[in-house]
């Protein structure tokens, strides 16, 4: 009779959440191929939007609300292994090095750790992974060290990696000290471990595995052909700086000025907000770009199917599933060549690629594909091909399930 692999931890920022939906794919497909996830969030989501959200919710701790299980825990390995409890402390100190204010954020991600351990030990966990490799991936390293110090079998820990966000602060990220313990680290493009490889020791590249994000091919039919009067370019994405939607906003000012009808609708929400609206009223342009908030998934997906351009004029990326989605569906993309976008999107074959922060290089692009017809049907052709080839999620999450199950069964 086969072992069954223990369950395995899974730290994130916010969960079950809206705008990341990979990472709930993940999950549930991990579950499909047999991998019990225990589920643990820094914040709480905002308000649940559909059964599953809700059910999620109520079975994720979330480790800001537990101060209780933080005191507990800590009081157990105090009043039992106090020298031992001092000498992680003071590991997790140091990683702060001189600046204080990150020095108390290792302290906090330490307390936040023990709720991690404390709760995942009862259930058999003795692996802990984390989404994304800055605090979420502390508090997993963190988990793993204490329970490798405090229970009979050790614990081992790993991450995914990916993009902008995990290199933009390596003082913080510290991914010199992480690599020499993690048991492992998947990469979503070839370019995440790159820039993994690039700031770490060559003895620890083998511990880097490229598994891909995807999608779920049998939920995104492919449309047919869309024209729409005006024209309806989409753009899904945070509005955060590194999104560059002001980029798509001058390209817009310039498309109408040379008559071309043309709408925006931006999916989403951040910190970037006011300032964007700012420059949409500062170029009189409240009512062709539009910003339409956050929203669920399905009408994320409904509005990708009304619209005739996907853009994405980001100046940092991984591998965004918005552009996989966009490809899968059958709307013609264009985007920056940033990250590992020309991974999955060839210029001139599934997309047309542009360099980022040109909004006259953008504005071009989009004229292309608003009057050529022939390549609009060509890039989409080819974008599908694309996906089904190496973004399928359900074969993706397949190659995470066995990395994972492997080393928790270890």
């Amino acid at each position: 009779m086969s072992r069954v692999a223990p369950p395995i931890a899974f730290v994130m920022t916010h969960y079950p959440q809206t705008a990341a939906t990979f990472v709930s794919l993940e999950i549930r497909q991990l579950r499909d191929c047999g991998v019990d996830i225990k589920t643990f969030s820094i914040n709480r989501p905002g308000t649940p939007s559909t059964v599953e959200f809700e059910r999620e919710a109520s079975a994720t701790v979330f480790l800001k609300e537990n101060p209780a299980g933080i005191a507990k825990a800590f009081g157990r390995l105090l009043m039992r292994h106090p020298v031992a409890l001092g000498g992680l402390l003071w590991q997790a100190a140091r990683l702060g090095g001189t600046d204080f204010k990150r020095v108390v954020w290792r302290m906090l991600h330490f307390c936040e750790a023990l709720v991690v351990w404390n709760e995942s030990r009862s259930v058999g966990v003795r692996h802990v992974h984390a989404q994304f490799g800055g605090t979420t991936a502390n508090i997993a390293w963190f988990a793993a060290q204490i329970g490798t110090a405090f229970d009979k079998e050790p614990w081992t820990w790993s991450f995914t990696i990916h993009g902008f966000q995990d290199f933009v602060n390596e003082p913080d990220t510290r991914f010199d000290l992480k690599v020499e313990s993690v048991a492992f680290v998947t990469c979503i493009s070839d370019f995440t471990r790159s820039q993994l490889m690039r700031c770490t020791d060559p003895k620890y590249w083998r511990k880097y595995h490229v598994v891909r994000c995807g999608v779920e091919l049998d939920k995104i039919p492919q449309r047919a052909a869309q024209s729409h009067s005006p024209r309806t370019i989409v753009l899904p994405a945070r509005l955060s700086a590194e999104k560059g939607h002001v980029v798509l906003l001058d390209a817009l000012v310039g498309l109408v000025a040379d008559g071309f009808d043309l709408v925006v609708d931006c999916i989403g929400d951040g910190e970037q907000r006011a300032q964007l609206q700012r420059e949409i009223d500062k170029r009189n342009m409240g009512d062709r770009f539009r910003l339409l908030g956050e929203m669920p998934h399905e009408q994320v997906l409904a509005h990708l199917r009304n619209a005739d351009i996907f853009c994405l004029p980001s100046f940092a990326e991984g591998v965004p599933v918005s552009i996989m989605e966009a490809m899968a569906c059958g709307v013609p993309v264009v985007t920056t060549t940033v990250g590992g976008i020309p991974e999955i999107a060839e210029n001139g074959a599934a997309a047309l690629l542009v360099a980022p922060g040109d909004s006259v290089s953008l504005q071009e692009a989009i004229a292309q594909l608003v009057t050529n017809s022939e390549l609009r049907q060509s890039l989409i052709t080819h974008a599908r091909a694309t996906i089904e080839r190496s973004y399928v999620s359900a074969t993706n999450v397949a190659a995470q399930a066995r990395l994972l199950s492997a080393t928790a069964s270890k």
